[in-house]
């Protein structure tokens, strides 16, 4: 239990910093808390607050939970790959968009539902990507 406060202390002050946990960050929390890299790892992957590739300064996450799904979240992620060029859970070269499938975000009630730098957007379609995405341009 004392592995999982340290770790959050530590991947709070990374998060606040726009960083993602690298390696560095594993072995500087591994060090910290004379831990296993392996268990700070698991606790890493377990928590999706907490990501391992870095996230860009358009960050765009299509829900892919059950009830946006049956509603067209699927063909609202291949619109926007197709758009940026982008497959989901992976960011730009230059930083400047990440895209990533999401579980459940909890606005059934949208669906689909997609948020952008958490910026909610709901009932959506197909056609309604490429104006949201101009926003960001």
């Amino acid at each position: 239990m004392l592995l999982v406060k340290v770790f959050f202390r530590y991947l709070f002050i990374f998060i606040n910093l726009k960083a993602h946990s690298c390696t560095s960050h594993f072995l500087l929390i591994v060090t910290l808390c004379k831990s296993a890299l392996e268990e700070v790892y698991g606790v890493s992957t377990f928590y999706s607050q907490f990501v391992l590739n870095p996230k860009g300064d358009v960050s765009i996450a299509v829900c892919m939970g059950t009830a946006c799904y049956v509603k067209g979240s699927g063909e609202i992620l291949d619109k926007i790959t197709q758009i940026l060029g982008l497959p989901s859970g992976s960011t730009t070269p230059d930083g400047k968009y990440s895209l990533e499938a999401t579980r459940c975000i909890g606005a059934c009630g949208l669906a689909p539902v997609l948020t952008v730098n958490n910026e909610v957007y709901g009932k959506l379609g197909v056609s309604d990507v490429e104006d949201i995405l101009a926003k960001y341009k």
